[in-house]
């Protein structure tokens, strides 16, 4: 099974500004996305988390030039528990209060 995870953004861009430069911004929260449809059905082959740009649509020629998309596969997710993990070892090194995280078995 494949999952499909879109997020429609209605950001302005700039004259020389790309999709994938939008798309860095929203890195985080498509890794998060990615990992959550894996911890939900484990038994997924892949997931496509796609950001639709409205304002590019508005000019696109084709997919490619609004739909910003990036696939993964079981293999990312450690990967991205790790980033996590370290993103929370930030906050946690400024609130020195909180109890300590490590990655999961999915």
């Amino acid at each position: 099974d494949i999952a499909e995870i879109w997020d429609w953004k209605t950001n302005k861009f700039n004259e020389n500004e790309t999709i994938e430069m939008k798309a860095k911004k929203y890195k985080l929260q498509m890794d998060m996305y990615a990992l959550f449809a894996f911890k939900y059905k484990p038994d997924l082959k892949s997931v496509n988390s796609r950001l639709f740009f409205v304002e590019k649509s508005k000019t696109a020629l084709k997919n490619e030039d609004w739909i910003f998309t990036k696939e993964y596969t079981i293999s990312d997710i450690k990967n991205i528990q790790i980033q996590i993990a370290e993103k929370i070892g930030v906050i946690k090194d400024r609130y020195p209060n909180t109890y300590p995280v490590q990655p999961v078995e999915l």
